[in-house]
């Protein structure tokens, strides 16, 4: 899997918190939209950086 694309990001809502990034994240994960999903994976990183879910996440998807 490529890197994302800055369009890809737009497909996240801004100013929700990591947790929500996070299901959101999963819910495009489930329909098979997974740039749209690391798109939310990665703001849910960023806002809640130390989180090792996240991180785990994250790098499962780069390993997908």
């Amino acid at each position: 899997m490529g890197p994302v694309k800055s369009s890809d990001k737009k497909s996240c809502q801004p100013e929700l918190t990591a947790n929500d990034y996070k299901e959101q994240g999963n819910r495009y994960f489930t329909l098979r939209k997974y740039n749209e999903a690391l798109a939310c994976y990665g703001k849910a990183l960023v806002s809640y950086f130390y989180a090792s879910v996240y991180v785990r996440i994250v790098t499962l998807m780069h390993t997908a």
